[in-house]
């Protein structure tokens, strides 16, 4: 990855992007406050879209096998040759909205009479 960005960054002043590249030890390296303000504010947003991505499919799953028996979850798989797609489809909308609307503000943790956790 070091070898990529130092060949890339060689053509900085070429696409007019000098601003953003300082020299250190006679390499062209990202200036920290570019890193800062730019690429560390994309990846934060992306490490949070893997977040919320991994726990709609997850709670979707959770849901969908909740409503209907491993019967029928066979026979949907083998109807559909192993795609859930369409069926999980709606499960999963209603976790983007929850989390579009209220992030995980109303995401908890509860515990029933029995001490179970739900």
């Amino acid at each position: 990855m070091e070898k990529l960005e130092e060949y890339f960054l060689q053509y900085a002043t070429d696409f007019s992007c000098e601003n953003f590249v300082e020299d250190f030890e006679g390499k062209n390296v990202l200036k920290d406050s570019f890193l800062i303000k730019r690429i560390m504010s994309i990846l934060d947003e992306y490490d949070e879209y893997q977040v919320f991505d991994s726990l709609v499919n997850k709670l979707a799953w959770r849901d969908f096998k909740r409503e209907h028996s491993e019967n029928e979850i066979v026979n949907m798989s083998k109807k559909n040759g192993g795609y859930f797609g369409v069926e999980i489809n709606e499960y999963e909308e209603r976790y983007w909205k929850e989390f579009e609307n209220f992030g995980v503000k109303r995401l908890e943790i509860v515990e029933n009479k029995n001490n179970r956790i739900l």
